[in-house]
C-alpha cells in the first residue's frame, strides 16, 4: 500500500511571508500601487494613491526594503524583482480567494458533479439571493435577463412559469431567438397548465424558436442570454435559493458546449407531446 504525506517541512518561510501581508491591509496596498507601476513612484504619490499617512507609509516602506522587496533613489520607489513576483503571487491569490466570500452561502445549492470549470472564474460574479423579504429575487432577476435577451440557451430540469411566458412573449414580439432543451417531466408539467401549454405551442410554431426534449436528466440549471451565463441553484425541493450572472468567456464556452452537447441527444419536440 502506498500512502502520501502533505509535505509541511520547510514552509514556514513562506507561511511568514504571507504572514507579513495579510496581517496588514496598508501593506497590501502599499504593493498594489507599486505593482501597477512600470516605472519609478514618487513616495507622496505613493502615499496618496494608497490611502497612508507619511509615518504609515514609512514603516511599510522599511518593511518592504528589509525583505527586498523595494528599492529607491531619492524619493522615487519601485519594486524590486523579487517584489515583483511577490507581488504577482500574492495579489492574484487574493483575486482567487475573492470567489470564497462571495459565494459563501450558496455553495450547498451547487450541483453534486460541480461545474466544468474552475471556481475562480465566478470571482466577481453577480449573485441574486431568495430572501424573506423577496424569496423570488432569483427567477424574477431571471425573467428581466431573458425579456432583454436577443439570444437564449436554456438547458432547465424545473420548470419557470414567469421565464417561459416571458420567452414566450420575446420570441412572439419581439424576435428573440431562442433554444430550450428540457427534460421530459417539466414538459408533462407544461402540457397541464393550458395558458403554459398554449405559449409552448406558439413557441413550437416560430422560426425564431426551437424546444428539445432529453431523456437523460441534467446536472445544472444553465441559461445563456447573450454573452452573460446564468447558473440557477435550487434546493433538493427545487426551490430556487439563487442565480449567478456571469460574462466570463471559459465559463460561457463551457456552458455554449455543453447546450451543444445536450442538444445533440435531445429530441425536437413537436405538439403531439402536450396532448389535446
Amino acid at each position: 500500500m502506498t500512502h502520501t504525506t502533505m509535505q509541511t517541512d520547510g514552509i514556514e518561510p513562506q507561511l511568514e511571508v504571507i504572514d507579513v501581508l495579510a496581517r496588514s491591509t496598508n501593506r497590501v496596498r502599499v504593493l498594489e500601487v507599486l505593482a501597477s507601476r512600470s516605472e519609478p513612484i514618487e513616495r507622496r504619490d505613493v502615499a496618496a494613491a494608497a490611502d497612508l499617512s507619511r509615518a504609515t507609509l514609512s514603516r511599510t516602506l522599511a518593511t518592504f526594503e528589509q525583505r527586498g522587496w523595494v528599492d529607491h533613489t531619492g524619493c522615487e520607489y519601485e519594486l524590486t524583482e523579487l517584489g515583483a513576483f511577490v507581488a504577482s503571487e500574492f495579489l492574484q491569490l487574493l483575486d482567487r480567494l475573492r470567489v470564497v466570500r462571495e459565494l459563501q452561502g450558496i455553495v450547498s445549492w451547487f450541483p453534486a458533479e460541480g461545474y466544468g470549470f474552475d471556481l475562480a472564474r465566478l470571482a466577481g460574479a453577480d449573485v441574486v439571493r431568495s430572501s424573506k423579504e423577496d424569496a423570488f429575487a432569483p427567477t424574477n432577476h431571471l425573467a428581466e435577463r431573458l425579456e432583454a435577451a436577443e439570444q437564449v440557451q436554456i438547458t432547465s430540469y424545473s420548470m419557470f412559469p414567469d421565464c417561459l411566458e416571458t420567452c414566450w412573449r420575446a420570441v412572439t414580439d419581439g424576435g428573440q431567438e431562442l433554444d430550450l432543451i428540457v427534460e421530459e417531466p417539466v414538459l408533462t408539467a407544461i402540457g397541464s397548465h393550458p395558458t403554459l401549454a398554449s405559449h409552448l405551442r406558439e413557441l413550437l410554431r416560430s422560426d425564431s424558436a426551437r424546444v428539445y426534449r432529453s431523456g437523460s436528466p441534467f446536472p445544472h440549471v444553465v441559461v445563456v442570454t447573450d454573452d452573460v451565463v446564468n447558473l440557477c441553484l435550487f434546493d433538493e425541493d427545487g426551490v430556487p435559493h439563487a442565480t449567478i450572472d456571469t460574462t466570463d468567456e471559459e465559463v460561457h464556452a463551457w456552458a455554449t458546449s455543453r447546450f451543444e452537447s445536450y442538444r445533440r441527444d435531445a429530441v425536437p419536440v413537436d405538439e403531439t407531446l402536450l396532448g389535446p
